[in-house]
């Protein structure tokens, strides 16, 4: 219903009001009469972008059988795959003792590409450290653009052997994971192990972080962007 000056009328809409109200005459052909109380306007809604944070596990385990050549592949298709939809994205990595932001939040696919080319691997596990790093880089974003919708998307055979504080690498993931809130982003991890023996420990960093769970294994490069396209519909919403 118009609350103003008439603008951008919604033909559609105002026929149907004016059907629904009674206001047809009958004769040799029907005609719609249309009143000033059957008039509607169309209501226009922007689309909402997604922040999209790649958090790559950048460790000695992801060298064995290729998994980071694949995870590279994969988070190439995912970024073209979010700036064909014009949102933003962040890379960030975590290896050795600590995490690090490799690229903050912009709507450069190109310089996310080349940064993620250079990525190095080896060294001890800190999915804890890169988990806590991603939660800041959202918190700070969001300031900047709080109407954006947030999707991280974590890369990890999910072996975590580091520590913040403590000696228990896993139970120190499992509270960092238990701290997420929906409203924090949405989230999807992508386990990249392979060979005959698997420890899923990916899939239950998925359940601990309540996020969709994808194995690299059995998707395409096209078939896991095509997945994470749906989560961003659905972040989109």
């Amino acid at each position: 219903m118009p609350s103003g000056p008439i603008r951008d009328v919604a033909l559609d809409a105002t026929l149907r009001a004016a059907v629904v109200r009674g206001g047809t005459a009958l004769g040799r052909e029907p005609v719609v009469e249309v009143i000033s109380d059957d008039l509607r306007i169309k209501s226009r809604r922007q689309r909402t972008g997604t922040a999209v944070l790649f958090l790559v596990d950048s460790s000695g385990s992801m060298g064995l059988n290729q998994r980071m050549s694949a995870a590279k592949g994969a988070t190439l298709s995912l970024l073209n795959d979010a700036y064909q939809r014009r949102d933003r994205v962040g890379l960030a990595v975590f290896r050795g003792q600590e995490a690090a932001i490799v690229l903050p939040f912009t709507s450069s696919v190109d310089l996310a590409e080349r940064k993620l080319a250079e990525l190095p691997t080896g060294g001890r596990t800190p999915v804890g450290a890169g988990l806590l790093l991603a939660q800041r880089m959202f918190i700070e974003e969001e300031r900047r653009r709080p109407k954006m919708n947030r999707l991280l998307v974590l890369i990890s055979d999910g072996k975590a052997n580091v520590a913040n504080q403590g000696d228990d690498p896993m139970a120190e993931l499992r509270t960092i994971c238990q701290a997420w809130q929906p409203k924090d982003a949405r989230r999807v991890v992508i386990d990249p192990e392979s060979g005959l023996v698997r420890f899923s420990r990916a899939r239950r960093l998925a359940e601990w972080l309540q996020a969709e769970y994808l194995h690299l294994d059995e998707l395409t490069a096209a078939g896991v962007a095509g997945a994470v396209s749906i989560i961003l519909k659905r972040a989109a919403t």
